[in-house]
């Protein structure tokens, strides 16, 4: 073998050599490498918290977050969490990020599978159901979430402060929520489905020359005195109501008590048709000065297109229908029929006999 046989002999020695070295790096240590990392790095960590509430607080960054993870003991590896963010924005071109809320895990994930999760804001947390029921007034919502023990950082106080100017607006419905929604949210969504589901007639009323606020309240009011009735009565009882304001009498309207003390009242005594309220319907003339609960939407078109009438009188009667009268002789011959129980059930004997309010009597 001469000299140049010799070198190129070497040459090709050493490139087989190079070549033998990079198969191995790619077909071996590159996969051992790989396996390790999926299986001792981003695989389950050793004390995974299973069942407990993390939160991801508004405003972190992903470092913030991998390090947060990696602390708490949900990720074994804070840089291959950060390098997966980085090569699933690349790869799709999200920059969303993390989503920020409270999550929990009942089984235990991978550092792929924690990441997807925060990525697309799975909270893992079971909604709480809350039933908000019709006529219902912004404290007795408040006495609602205050007593399902499922929502945990829950403020009735802080709740009325913030609806205190929402009254009438916070649509009664069905409801689910995190068990750790704030005030802030439960109003909001609320008012959102109420213009979801007023909408249409709100704008009818907007276009009107009638007034939004007057016509809520007037629904608050039919919805309370009215609520299980037939739309066809609530139409009927709207146009009573109606015609005692266009006539100067005043409403008394006895569901007004449970808004002005607050709680509900099972007898409506003649102490309580003296208090100074502007919400009081037999001390005032013409419409409380807004809401007293939130209607539904048939009562919100009851308001709106009340059923032309003469009648001036209705009472509810032991078998639940309504009875309506023109005169206050026929009011109390309604009552006489149909609430034979009236006076002893529902105010003083001698209140009655007094009727200082009026001829509707004290209680529609």
């Amino acid at each position: 073998m001469n000299e140049l046989d010799y070198h190129e002999h070497v040459q090709r020695s050493r490139w087989l050599k190079k070549a033998l070295a990079l198969a191995v790096i790619i077909f071996l240590i590159i996969p051992l490498t790989v396996f390790f990392a999926y299986f001792f790095v981003s695989g389950p960590a050793e004390n995974f918290k299973v069942g407990e509430v993390f939160e991801i607080r508004e405003g972190m960054n992903v470092s913030e977050i991998a390090d947060f993870l990696e602390k708490e003991g949900y990720i074994k590896s804070a840089s291959v969490f950060k390098l997966y963010d980085r090569w699933e924005r690349f790869r799709g071109g999200d920059e969303s990020g993390i989503k920020a809320g409270r999550y929990t895990f009942k089984n235990e994930e991978d550092i792929f599978g924690v990441y997807r999760r925060l990525k697309n804001g799975i909270s893992g947390i079971e909604d709480v159901k809350v039933r908000i029921m019709e006529g219902d007034p912004n404290f007795l919502i408040a006495e609602t979430f205050e007593k399902n023990k499922k929502f945990k950082n829950f403020s009735k106080e802080r709740f009325l402060e913030l609806a205190k100017n929402k009254e009438g607006y916070l649509y009664p419905d069905t409801y689910s929520f995190s068990p750790y929604v704030s005030e802030e949210t439960i109003i909001k969504t609320m008012e959102d489905n109420f213009y979801k589901k007023a909408g249409k007639i709100v704008d009818r009323i907007e276009k009107s020359n009638k007034s939004l606020n007057k016509i809520i309240t007037m629904a608050s009011l039919i919805e309370k005195e009215a609520g299980n009735a037939p739309r066809s009565v609530k139409k009927r009882v709207s146009g009573v109501l109606w015609r005692r304001i266009e006539l100067g009498m005043p409403l008394q309207v006895d569901a007004v008590f449970d808004y002005i003390y607050q709680k509900h009242l099972s007898r409506i005594l003649f102490s309580h048709l003296k208090v100074d309220s502007p919400y009081n319907t037999y001390q005032n003339k013409g419409l409380p000065p807004g809401p007293i609960g939130n209607p539904s939407i048939s009562a919100i078109e009851a308001a709106m297109y009340p059923t032309p009438t003469k009648d001036l009188f209705y009472i509810t009667g032991k078998d639940g229908k309504f009875y309506f009268s023109r005169t206050s002789a026929g009011h109390y011959d309604n009552i006489s029929k149909y609430r034979t129980n009236y006076k002893k059930s529902v105010v003083e004997e001698e209140d009655l006999k007094n009727d200082s309010f009026g001829n509707q009597g004290l209680e529609n």
